[in-house]
C-alpha cells in the first residue's frame, strides 16, 4: 500500500472515531434528560416495597455468587497447605485423645448442613426432664422457662404466646410495632433441631456461653440457636425487627438455674 493510500486510510478512522465519539456524547446527554423526567413521573415510581425486595433479591444472588467464590478459594487453598491440615489434624487429634472435655463436645453436638436446612443434633447427657421425678420449673411472670432464667424483656413488649409439653417450652413477645422476640427450650434427647437455613443472608457458626452454636438472619429474622451440652438442651432465640447484636445479647443474657 502507498504511502499516500495509508495517510488517507488513516484519516478516515480518525475522522469515524470523532463521529462516534460525538454520537456517543449526543446520546447520553438525551438519556440523561429522559431518565431525569421518568424522575418527575410519580406513576412511573418504583414503590418502597418493590424496591426493598429487589435489593433483598440482588443482596441474596451476591451472597450465593460470594459463598461460591469462597469455595473456589478454599479449595485451592486446601490443595496448597495439606501439610498444615495434616498437622492441625494431628494436633486435634492429641487434644482430643489427651482431654475429656473437647472428646465430649465433639461427639455430643454435630451440625449437618443440607439444601434447605441445618439440623443441630445433641447426643450423651441425660438431662431433668428424663426423670419422671424431675419438672423443669417454667414461670412466665419471673422470665423462667424450663429452669431457664430469660433476659430483661422492655416493658414495651408483652407476652402474645406460650406453652410447654414434656420435652419442650416456648414463649413469644411482641411490642406494637410488631416486632417479636421467642425464647424456646427443647430436650435434646432423641430429638433433631432443624433450623431454616434455604436463601439465608448470613449463616454464622458461634459460641454462646462456650456451648457451640448457630445464628441465621433471614427474611429481617435473626435466630440464635445452640446446644446445651451440660443440661442436653437446645435453646433458641429468634427475633423479627430487631438488630443482631441485640438478639445475641439476648441469648448471653439467658442462664440456667435450676439445680
Amino acid at each position: 500500500m502507498a504511502k499516500g493510500e495509508k495517510l488517507i486510510e488513516n484519516y478516515e478512522d480518525a475522522l469515524f472515531a470523532l463521529m462516534m465519539d460525538e454520537v456517543a456524547y449526543q446520546e447520553g446527554q438525551r438519556l440523561l434528560m429522559e431518565n431525569e423526567q421518568l424522575k418527575q413521573t410519580p406513576e412511573l415510581q418504583i414503590s418502597a416495597d418493590t424496591n426493598k425486595k429487589c435489593l433483598k433479591t440482588i443482596k441474596r444472588e451476591f451472597a450465593k455468587q460470594q459463598h461460591q467464590k469462597m469455595r473456589r478459594v478454599a479449595f485451592g487453598t486446601f490443595r496448597n497447605a495439606a501439610a498444615f491440615a495434616m498437622a492441625a489434624f494431628i494436633l486435634y487429634g492429641s487434644a482430643y485423645a489427651a482431654f475429656p472435655e473437647v472428646r465430649i463436645n465433639t461427639l455430643n453436638f454435630l451440625i449437618e448442613t443440607s439444601d434447605v436446612a441445618t439440623s443441630l443434633i445433641l447426643n450423651g447427657g441425660t438431662g431433668d426432664w428424663n426423670d419422671p421425678a424431675k419438672e423443669a420449673k417454667t414461670d412466665s411472670a419471673a422470665g423462667i422457662l424450663m429452669g431457664y432464667q430469660l433476659p430483661t424483656i422492655s416493658e414495651q413488649f408483652v407476652i402474645v404466646g406460650e406453652g410447654s409439653n414434656r420435652v419442650s417450652a416456648w414463649i413469644r413477645y411482641a411490642n406494637e410495632e410488631n416486632a417479636t422476640i421467642y425464647f424456646s427450650i427443647t430436650n435434646a434427647a432423641g430429638t433433631t433441631k432443624n433450623v431454616d437455613t434455604e436463601n439465608a443472608e448470613n449463616i454464622e457458626k458461634i459460641q454462646i456461653h462456650g456451648y457451640e452454636g448457630l445464628l441465621v438472619e433471614k427474611d429481617e429474622r435473626v435466630n440464635v440457636t445452640w446446644g446445651d451440652t451440660d443440661h442436653n438442651n437446645f435453646v433458641s432465640v429468634s427475633c423479627n425487627g430487631i438488630d443482631k447484636n441485640e438478639v445475641l445479647d439476648y441469648a448471653e443474657s439467658i442462664e440456667y438455674i435450676q439445680q
